[in-house]
């Protein structure tokens, strides 16, 4: 019966549809939780949000202690001023890690640009963090990743993913095409995939994400 349940465990894997929210007066989509926003189905600890920013517009200064944040900019410009340093702007194509530590933490994110911005944010906790300890750029292709906690990418094309040593595998498409993984499942655009799984998968979409957690 244990081995039964351990197979179970292995091999278990879970589509999500982002849900569809107005906050802070703007067009936000969540993925597992964040804020008020609950799934009780699905306990990771990582949040996801796709933010839709007007023109001009700034979201409020927010504080999210023992988080590392992971703010992609999936269309337009975008600025973020934190406990770091400040009127840092980047364009599309740009991914930005950010490690908040004690409560005085900070950041505050605005579209200073004339059209709608784009913007993916991930939050994963990070527990054992005491202070804000960096802020640094990557582009496409580059890992970002918290050796305790997590390891993740933006690719194009295909891959194969090998989740050896990591506890969860989630696939995030952020294109218009469909993604294809392991020619079994297809998802749709900021649809992801998660898994609790020990295998190598192959992933096949023209951009997408893959973030392992320990």
């Amino acid at each position: 019966m244990l081995q039964n349940l351990i197979q179970e465990f292995v091999h278990t894997q879970f589509t999500l549809r982002p849900q569809l929210y107005q906050r802070c007066g703007f067009e936000a989509r969540y993925l597992f939780n964040f804020g008020e926003y609950c799934d009780p189905r699905h306990q990771l600890p990582i949040s996801i949000v796709i933010w839709r920013l007007p023109p001009a517009e700034q979201l409020k200064q927010a504080t999210h202690p023992q988080n590392d944040i992971i703010t992609y900019i999936l269309k337009g410009q975008y600025r973020q001023d934190n406990s770091i340093s400040e009127n840092q702007s980047f364009k599309e194509g740009d991914a930005v890690q950010y490690i908040c530590g004690n409560g005085n933490s900070y950041h505050r994110d605005s579209n200073n640009s004339q059209d709608v911005s784009e913007i993916l944010q991930i939050f994963i906790q990070n527990i054992e963090v005491q202070r804000d300890t960096c802020q640094q750029l990557y582009k496409h292709n580059q890992i970002i990743r918290n050796d305790k906690y997590y390891e993740m990418c933006i690719l194009q094309g295909e891959s194969l993913i090998d989740n050896a040593n990591f506890t969860f595998l989630i696939v995030l498409n952020l294109d218009e095409a469909l993604l294809n993984i392991d020619d079994k499942v297809s998802i749709r655009k900021y649809e992801c995939q998660y898994f609790n799984t020990l295998t190598k998968i192959k992933i096949s979409g023209n951009k997408y994400i893959v973030i392992k957690l320990l």
